[in-house]
C-alpha cells in the first residue's frame, strides 16, 4: 500500500457552496488556485461546470492557467454535467472528471422514486446510472473519481455493490463521502476496512473519503480512514464549506506530518505555505478564521497563562507540538495579559532592552503597574511596557504624591475638577478641587493647591500628550515640564485615560521636585 496520501482541494466547488461564503470573480478563483498550486495540493477541485456559465469559466480559466495538480471538475451521473464537466477540464495537462450519485435509502427513496416502485428496484436503477456516468467519463478521461454521496449512512452490503461496479467500469478514485457528517471514527475506519477487504480490484485504485463536520467529526474521521487504507483526503482550507464545513485541510496535513511515527504515511504538500493559503482564502471568502482554529488560528502559537507563558519561554517544545515556522506561522508568541506571571512579563521587558532589572523590581512592577493595566486594557503590549517603564515605581523614595482617582464635570465657563492623592501609602485620602478652561487645567489647579500644602509653588512650562497604542484599548501618554526655584522636572504618565495621563505625569514632576529640594537636582539631565 503507498504511504502517500493525495491532497484533493475542494475549497473552490465546496467551499464557495458555503451559505456564508462571499462568491469570487474570475481572478480570484485564479488566486486561490494559483496559491493551492504553491502549496503543492494534488487536486484541485476547480468547480461544478453545469452549475453556472461563471463557474464554468472559472473551472476552464483555471484548467488553462494552473500547473502541476490535477485540475478536476464535479459532474453528476448524467450526460449534460459529465459533458459539461470535460468541456472545461480538458485544457489541464492532467484532468479529471469526478461524477457521482446518492446512495444511501433516504437519498435513494425521496431522489429517485420514478426510478422503480421498490427500494431494491431504485437501487439497482442507481448502480446501473452510476456505471453509464463512470463510462462516458472514461471515454473522455483516463482519470475518473466516482463517489458513493451520502455513503456515510449508506447500507454496507449495497455500498460494496456499488463501488465493486464503478471500479469494474473504470472509476481510477473511489470516493466515500461522509455527507452529513454522521459517522464516528470507529464507523469510519470500520466503513473502509471491510470496502478494502471485499471489494474486489480496489486495491488497484485510490480510495478517498470526503467528511463533512456536523458533528465536529472531520478531522478525527479522515484520519481513521487513514489508519484503514484511504489514500486520498477531501477537503477544505480552513474547513470552509455546506453547513458546518468540510475537513480542514491543514489539520489532516500537520497531524500527519507531526505524527508521522503514528500514521506512517505523509503528503507532498509545502507546509510553509499553509498559513499564507488560510489567509487568502479567509480574506477572499471573507469568513473569518476563529482565533482558536488549529494549526491557522491567531492564537495557535501565542501563550498568555503563567505557567506556559514560563514553559515556552523555556523551550517552545514545552506546550508546542507543532513547530510553527514548518508551517509559516509565527514562533511561539508571549500575549501578557492578567494571566500572564511574573516570568513572561521579565522575559518580555528583556527582550524590549530592560536588562538586569532585579526580582525585588520585576515583583513591585507586576503588582503596582501591570496587573492594574491590564485588568482595565485586557493585553498589554509592548508599548504599552515601554510607557510604563517611564514611570516610577510608586514605592520610591521619590513619590511623596500618590494618585488615586479624579472627577470632573463641565460648567459653563470651564471646567471644575476634584484630584484625589495620599501623601504616602499609608496616609488617608487628601481630595482638592480645582478650576480651569479645560479639564486637565482644572485638575493642574487642584494638584497646585495640594503641592502648596508641602511649601512647593510650581509653573507649568511644557505639557504634550501622544497616543502609543493603537486599537480598542489605546495608551495614552503624556509629558509634563515644572519649574520651582530655578529647578527643572520632567514628568511622564500613561493611561488609557488620556485626562489621566496628564495628571499622572504632573505629580510625577512635582515628586520629582519635592525630592529636588534636598537631593543635587540631577533632574535637568533627563531634559
Amino acid at each position: 500500500m503507498s504511504n502517500k496520501i493525495y491532497i484533493f482541494d475542494t475549497t473552490l466547488r465546496d467551499g464557495q457552496q458555503s451559505a456564508c461564503a462571499r462568491q469570487l470573480s474570475l481572478e480570484e478563483n485564479l488566486m486561490v488556485a494559483r496559491q493551492l498550486a504553491a502549496l503543492n495540493v494534488d487536486i484541485i477541485e476547480a468547480g461544478f461546470p453545469i452549475a453556472s456559465p461563471k463557474i464554468k469559466e472559472a473551472v476552464t480559466a483555471i484548467a488553462q492557467t494552473i500547473q502541476g495538480p490535477t485540475i478536476c471538475g464535479l459532474a453528476r451521473a448524467l450526460e449534460p454535467d459529465i459533458s459539461e464537466c470535460w468541456d472545461a477540464v480538458r485544457f489541464s495537462t492532467d484532468p479529471r472528471i469526478h461524477t457521482f450519485i446518492a446512495t444511501s435509502d433516504i437519498h435513494v427513496n425521496e431522489k429517485f422514486k420514478s426510478w422503480g416502485n421498490t427500494l431494491a428496484a431504485r437501487r439497482d436503477r442507481v448502480i446501473a446510472q452510476a456505471v453509464l456516468a463512470v463510462k462516458l467519463a472514461k471515454s473522455k478521461t483516463a482519470d475518473v473519481e466516482f463517489s458513493a454521496e451520502d455513503a456515510g449512512r449508506t447500507d454496507l452490503g449495497y455500498l460494496i455493490e456499488v463501488v465493486a461496479a464503478t471500479i469494474a467500469a473504470g472509476a481510477t478514485t473511489i470516493n466515500i463521502p461522509d455527507t452529513t457528517g454522521f459517522c464516528t471514527g470507529i464507523e469510519m475506519y470500520e466503513k473502509i476496512k471491510i470496502l478494502k477487504e471485499r471489494v474486489p480490484g480496489i486495491n488497484q485504485v485510490v480510495l478517498s473519503v470526503h467528511c463533512h463536520n456536523d458533528l465536529g467529526q472531520a478531522t478525527p474521521n479522515s484520519l481513521m480512514a487513514i489508519k484503514a487504507g484511504a489514500r486520498q483526503i477531501e477537503g477544505c482550507i480552513n474547513g470552509v464549506g455546506e453547513r458546518a464545513g468540510n475537513t480542514p485541510l491543514e489539520e489532516v496535513i500537520v497531524t500527519l506530518m507531526t505524527r508521522a511515527d503514528y500514521y506512517g504515511v505523509g503528503t507532498q504538500i509545502n507546509t510553509e505555505q499553509l498559513k499564507q493559503t488560510s489567509d487568502l482564502v479567509a480574506r477572499l471568502l471573507a469568513i473569518p478564521v476563529q482565533p482558536n482554529k488549529a494549526i491557522v488560528g491567531k492564537n495557535a502559537f501565542q501563550h498568555a497563562a503563567g505557567i506556559h507563558v514560563h514553559g515556552v519561554t523555556l523551550n517552545p517544545e514545552v506546550y508546542e507540538a507543532v513547530d510553527a515556522g514548518k508551517i509559516g506561522q509565527q514562533a511561539a508568541t508571549i500575549v501578557l495579559t492578567r494571566q500572564t506571571g511574573k516570568h513572561g512579563v521579565q522575559n518580555r521587558l528583556t527582550t524590549l532592552g530592560y536588562q538586569n532589572l532585579g526580582e525585588e523590581f520585576i515583583n513591585q512592577f507586576y503588582e503596582q503597574k501591570f496587573l492594574p493595566l491590564a485588568d482595565k486594557v485586557g493585553e498589554v503590549t509592548d508599548q504599552h511596557l515601554r510607557a510604563l517603564m517611564d514611570e516610577p515605581l510608586s514605592n520610591k523614595p521619590t513619590e511623596m504624591i500618590i494618585y488615586v482617582n479624579y472627577d470632573i464635570a463641565k460648567r459653563q465657563n470651564g471646567w471644575n475638577a476634584w484630584l484625589k492623592v495620599k501623601l504616602n501609602p499609608a496616609a488617608d485620602l487628601l481630595e482638592e478641587a480645582g478650576q480651569g478652561d479645560g479639564p486637565i487645567d482644572a485638575l493642574i489647579s487642584a494638584l497646585t493647591k495640594i503641592s502648596a500644602k508641602l511649601d512647593l509653588k510650581f509653573s507649568l512650562t511644557k505639557f504634550e500628550t501622544v497616543g502609543v497604542a493603537r486599537g480598542a484599548n489605546d495608551l495614552g501618554e503624556a509629558t509634563v515640564v515644572l519649574q520651582d526655584n530655578g529647578l527643572t522636572a520632567l514628568g511622564r504618565g500613561s493611561s488609557t485615560d488620556t485626562i489621566e495621563a496628564a495628571i499622572k505625569a504632573a505629580i510625577n514632576a512635582v515628586n520629582q521636585l519635592l525630592v529636588a529640594r534636598t537631593e543635587p537636582p540631577i533632574i535637568k539631565d533627563r531634559l
